[in-house]
Protein backbone atom coordinates (compact mmCIF):
# COMPACT_ATOMS: atom_id res chain seq x y z
CA UNK A 1 0.00 0.00 0.00
CA UNK A 2 1.55 3.19 -0.96
CA UNK A 3 0.11 6.15 1.54
CA UNK A 4 0.97 8.45 -1.28
CA UNK A 5 -2.03 7.49 -3.38
CA UNK A 6 -4.44 9.26 -1.08
CA UNK A 7 -5.36 12.68 -0.32
CA UNK A 8 -5.40 13.48 3.29
CA UNK A 9 -9.00 14.15 2.46
CA UNK A 10 -9.65 10.82 1.98
CA UNK A 11 -7.81 9.36 4.85
CA UNK A 12 -9.76 11.75 7.11
CA UNK A 13 -12.70 10.28 5.85
CA UNK A 14 -12.48 6.65 5.60
CA UNK A 15 -8.77 5.75 7.56
CA UNK A 16 -6.38 3.56 6.06
CA UNK A 17 -7.87 0.59 6.82
CA UNK A 18 -10.47 0.97 4.85
CA UNK A 19 -8.83 2.46 1.79
CA UNK A 20 -6.18 -0.23 1.58
CA UNK A 21 -8.97 -2.26 0.67
CA UNK A 22 -7.62 -5.43 2.67
CA UNK A 23 -10.34 -4.84 5.42
CA UNK A 24 -12.82 -7.13 6.11
CA UNK A 25 -15.83 -5.46 8.40
CA UNK A 26 -14.69 -7.77 11.22
CA UNK A 27 -11.41 -6.86 11.02
CA UNK A 28 -12.31 -3.35 11.08
CA UNK A 29 -14.80 -3.67 14.20
CA UNK A 30 -12.34 -5.16 15.87
CA UNK A 31 -9.51 -2.54 15.44
CA UNK A 32 -12.15 0.37 16.07
CA UNK A 33 -13.38 -1.07 19.33
CA UNK A 34 -9.37 -1.34 20.37
CA UNK A 35 -8.90 2.21 19.69
CA UNK A 36 -12.14 3.57 20.77
CA UNK A 37 -11.88 1.29 24.81
CA UNK A 38 -8.01 2.49 24.42
CA UNK A 39 -8.88 6.27 24.40
CA UNK A 40 -10.83 5.58 27.55
CA UNK A 41 -8.56 4.52 29.33
CA UNK A 42 -5.67 7.04 28.06
CA UNK A 43 -8.66 9.85 28.76
CA UNK A 44 -8.29 8.17 32.15
CA UNK A 45 -5.35 9.22 32.53
CA UNK A 46 -6.00 12.58 34.63
CA UNK A 47 -3.43 15.18 34.58
CA UNK A 48 -4.94 17.55 37.53
CA UNK A 49 -4.78 14.84 40.02
CA UNK A 50 -1.44 13.29 39.07
CA UNK A 51 -0.07 16.84 38.80
CA UNK A 52 -1.09 17.87 42.42
CA UNK A 53 -0.29 14.61 43.80
CA UNK A 54 2.92 14.07 42.23
CA UNK A 55 4.11 18.00 42.64
CA UNK A 56 2.26 19.12 45.72
CA UNK A 57 1.16 15.57 47.74
CA UNK A 58 -2.33 16.72 47.92
CA UNK A 59 -5.49 15.64 45.70
CA UNK A 60 -7.19 18.32 43.85
CA UNK A 61 -10.56 17.15 43.98
CA UNK A 62 -10.45 18.05 48.09
CA UNK A 63 -9.63 21.97 47.13
CA UNK A 64 -12.06 24.62 45.60
CA UNK A 65 -14.82 23.29 43.66
CA UNK A 66 -13.56 19.46 43.82
CA UNK A 67 -12.90 19.44 40.24
CA UNK A 68 -10.08 17.33 38.40
CA UNK A 69 -9.62 19.97 35.52
CA UNK A 70 -7.18 23.06 34.51
CA UNK A 71 -9.80 25.52 36.06
CA UNK A 72 -9.64 24.42 39.59
CA UNK A 73 -5.38 23.69 39.60
CA UNK A 74 -5.17 27.14 38.38
CA UNK A 75 -7.26 28.58 41.30
CA UNK A 76 -5.25 26.01 43.89
CA UNK A 77 -2.06 26.26 42.51
CA UNK A 78 -1.18 28.34 40.26
CA UNK A 79 -0.58 29.07 36.63
CA UNK A 80 2.16 26.87 36.10
CA UNK A 81 0.56 23.59 36.94
CA UNK A 82 -3.02 25.34 35.26
CA UNK A 83 -1.17 24.73 31.68
CA UNK A 84 0.81 21.77 32.27
CA UNK A 85 -2.72 20.22 32.75
CA UNK A 86 -4.48 22.22 30.18
CA UNK A 87 -1.77 20.86 27.89
CA UNK A 88 -2.04 16.71 29.02
CA UNK A 89 -5.77 17.31 28.89
CA UNK A 90 -5.77 18.41 25.18
CA UNK A 91 -3.14 16.41 24.42
CA UNK A 92 -4.62 12.84 25.33
CA UNK A 93 -7.57 13.12 23.05
CA UNK A 94 -5.87 14.63 20.16
CA UNK A 95 -3.67 11.64 20.78
CA UNK A 96 -6.16 9.29 20.49
CA UNK A 97 -8.51 10.99 17.60
CA UNK A 98 -5.07 11.31 15.22
CA UNK A 99 -4.34 7.88 14.97
CA UNK A 100 -8.08 6.81 15.40
CA UNK A 101 -8.66 8.72 12.26
CA UNK A 102 -5.65 8.03 10.32
CA UNK A 103 -6.47 4.43 10.43
CA UNK A 104 -10.29 4.45 10.71
CA UNK A 105 -11.63 8.20 9.91
CA UNK A 106 -13.09 10.11 11.15
CA UNK A 107 -16.35 8.88 12.43
CA UNK A 108 -14.81 6.63 14.50
CA UNK A 109 -12.29 8.97 15.79
CA UNK A 110 -15.62 11.31 17.17
CA UNK A 111 -16.63 8.25 18.83
CA UNK A 112 -12.86 7.54 20.28
CA UNK A 113 -12.68 11.12 21.04
CA UNK A 114 -16.10 10.79 22.55
CA UNK A 115 -14.83 7.96 24.86
CA UNK A 116 -11.56 10.36 25.87
CA UNK A 117 -13.84 12.71 27.05
CA UNK A 118 -15.81 10.36 28.76
CA UNK A 119 -12.66 8.52 30.50
CA UNK A 120 -10.94 12.65 31.68
CA UNK A 121 -14.57 12.65 33.27
CA UNK A 122 -14.88 8.97 35.13
CA UNK A 123 -11.77 7.96 35.00
CA UNK A 124 -11.06 4.00 36.09
CA UNK A 125 -7.83 5.01 37.71
CA UNK A 126 -9.07 7.32 40.30
CA UNK A 127 -12.76 6.06 41.46
CA UNK A 128 -14.39 7.70 38.66
CA UNK A 129 -14.23 11.21 39.64
CA UNK A 130 -12.57 12.76 36.90
CA UNK A 131 -12.94 16.59 35.57
CA UNK A 132 -15.84 17.90 32.98
CA UNK A 133 -14.21 17.07 29.99
CA UNK A 134 -14.21 20.80 28.17
CA UNK A 135 -10.25 20.50 27.71
CA UNK A 136 -10.36 17.14 26.30
CA UNK A 137 -13.33 18.14 23.96
CA UNK A 138 -11.20 20.80 22.56
CA UNK A 139 -8.27 18.33 21.69
CA UNK A 140 -10.96 16.16 19.97
CA UNK A 141 -12.04 19.12 17.54
CA UNK A 142 -8.36 20.07 17.32
CA UNK A 143 -7.52 16.61 15.49
CA UNK A 144 -10.19 16.36 13.93
CA UNK A 145 -11.34 19.93 12.55
CA UNK A 146 -9.04 22.43 13.03
CA UNK A 147 -10.80 25.01 11.88
CA UNK A 148 -13.87 24.39 13.70
CA UNK A 149 -11.68 24.46 16.74
CA UNK A 150 -11.11 28.14 15.99
CA UNK A 151 -14.06 28.93 15.45
CA UNK A 152 -15.16 27.50 18.76
CA UNK A 153 -12.27 28.96 21.01
CA UNK A 154 -13.01 31.92 19.54
CA UNK A 155 -16.37 31.87 21.27
CA UNK A 156 -14.96 30.36 24.20
CA UNK A 157 -12.81 33.81 24.77
CA UNK A 158 -15.66 36.45 23.95
CA UNK A 159 -17.95 34.77 26.17
CA UNK A 160 -15.29 34.33 28.78
CA UNK A 161 -14.28 37.66 28.47
CA UNK A 162 -17.29 39.19 28.88
CA UNK A 163 -19.16 37.43 31.75
CA UNK A 164 -15.55 36.02 33.10
CA UNK A 165 -17.02 32.70 33.79
CA UNK A 166 -14.78 30.02 32.04
CA UNK A 167 -18.21 27.70 32.64
CA UNK A 168 -20.18 29.52 30.73
CA UNK A 169 -17.38 29.36 27.72
CA UNK A 170 -17.20 25.95 27.68
CA UNK A 171 -20.84 25.34 27.36
CA UNK A 172 -21.32 27.92 25.20
CA UNK A 173 -18.52 27.00 22.49
CA UNK A 174 -19.57 23.00 22.88
CA UNK A 175 -23.60 24.35 21.88
CA UNK A 176 -22.25 25.98 19.32
CA UNK A 177 -19.99 23.34 17.75
CA UNK A 178 -22.59 20.43 15.91
CA UNK A 179 -23.98 23.92 14.46
CA UNK A 180 -20.26 24.98 13.27
CA UNK A 181 -19.43 21.48 11.90
CA UNK A 182 -22.24 21.51 9.87
CA UNK A 183 -21.56 24.57 8.41
CA UNK A 184 -18.20 23.59 7.82
CA UNK A 185 -19.33 20.16 6.07
CA UNK A 186 -21.52 21.47 3.49
CA UNK A 187 -18.71 22.13 0.97
CA UNK A 188 -17.45 18.70 1.21
CA UNK A 189 -20.76 16.26 0.84
CA UNK A 190 -22.62 16.94 4.47
CA UNK A 191 -21.34 16.11 7.62
CA UNK A 192 -20.83 12.45 8.43
CA UNK A 193 -23.96 10.84 10.98
CA UNK A 194 -21.55 9.71 13.42
CA UNK A 195 -19.30 12.72 13.56
CA UNK A 196 -23.00 14.68 13.62
CA UNK A 197 -24.07 12.56 16.48
CA UNK A 198 -20.80 12.61 18.25
CA UNK A 199 -20.97 16.34 18.56
CA UNK A 200 -24.44 16.90 19.70
CA UNK A 201 -23.52 14.14 22.43
CA UNK A 202 -20.52 15.85 23.30
CA UNK A 203 -22.53 19.11 23.52
CA UNK A 204 -24.59 17.36 25.87
CA UNK A 205 -22.58 16.11 28.04
CA UNK A 206 -20.56 19.00 28.85
CA UNK A 207 -23.82 20.96 29.69
CA UNK A 208 -24.79 18.22 31.99
CA UNK A 209 -20.76 17.75 33.18
CA UNK A 210 -21.53 21.65 34.34
CA UNK A 211 -24.69 21.76 35.78
CA UNK A 212 -23.93 22.62 39.76
CA UNK A 213 -21.75 25.50 37.49
CA UNK A 214 -25.45 26.47 35.90
CA UNK A 215 -26.82 26.50 40.14
CA UNK A 216 -23.91 28.59 41.23
CA UNK A 217 -24.48 31.07 38.47
CA UNK A 218 -28.32 31.17 38.78
CA UNK A 219 -27.62 31.87 42.93
CA UNK A 220 -24.77 34.38 41.73
CA UNK A 221 -21.97 32.24 43.64
CA UNK A 222 -20.16 30.95 40.58
CA UNK A 223 -16.35 32.08 40.65
CA UNK A 224 -15.16 34.37 38.18
CA UNK A 225 -12.32 33.71 35.75
CA UNK A 226 -8.34 35.23 37.24
CA UNK A 227 -5.21 34.11 36.75
CA UNK A 228 -4.52 34.09 40.69
CA UNK A 229 -4.68 31.84 43.10
CA UNK A 230 -8.06 31.44 45.20
CA UNK A 231 -8.00 28.78 46.83
CA UNK A 232 -6.47 28.09 49.97
CA UNK A 233 -4.62 24.96 50.54
CA UNK A 234 -4.02 22.95 53.84
CA UNK A 235 -0.81 24.50 54.22
CA UNK A 236 -2.01 27.97 54.10
CA UNK A 237 -5.39 27.58 55.84
CA UNK A 238 -2.83 26.19 59.06
CA UNK A 239 -1.16 29.31 58.61
CA UNK A 240 -4.11 31.42 58.88
CA UNK A 241 -4.97 29.37 62.03
CA UNK A 242 -1.66 29.49 63.50
CA UNK A 243 -1.52 33.42 62.74
CA UNK A 244 -5.33 33.63 64.43
CA UNK A 245 -4.67 31.49 67.48
CA UNK A 246 -1.51 33.63 68.14
CA UNK A 247 -3.79 37.02 68.42
CA UNK A 248 -6.35 35.49 70.14
CA UNK A 249 -3.86 35.73 73.68
CA UNK A 250 -2.98 39.17 72.55
CA UNK A 251 -6.81 40.05 72.48
CA UNK A 252 -7.56 38.03 75.29
CA UNK A 253 -4.42 40.06 77.57
CA UNK A 254 -5.90 43.10 76.47
CA UNK A 255 -9.44 42.64 76.95
CA UNK A 256 -8.41 41.45 80.76
CA UNK A 257 -6.55 44.25 81.04
CA UNK A 258 -9.42 46.50 80.03
CA UNK A 259 -11.52 44.97 82.37
CA UNK A 260 -9.06 45.23 85.20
Amino acid sequence: MNIALYSLTEIKRAGLLTLSGNAHIALFIAVAVLLVVGSYFLGSINFAIYISKAAYNKDIRTFGSGNAGSTNVMRTFGTKAALIVLLGDIMKSFISVTVTMLVCGIEIAYLAGLFAMIGHCYPIYYQFKGGKGFATAAGLVLAADPIAFLICATIFVIIVASTKFISAGSMTAAMFLPLVLNMLYRTSGGIPGAVAICSVLLAVFIVFRHKENISRIMKGEEKKFSFKKSVPTNKENEGAETEKGAEEPENSSEKDTENK
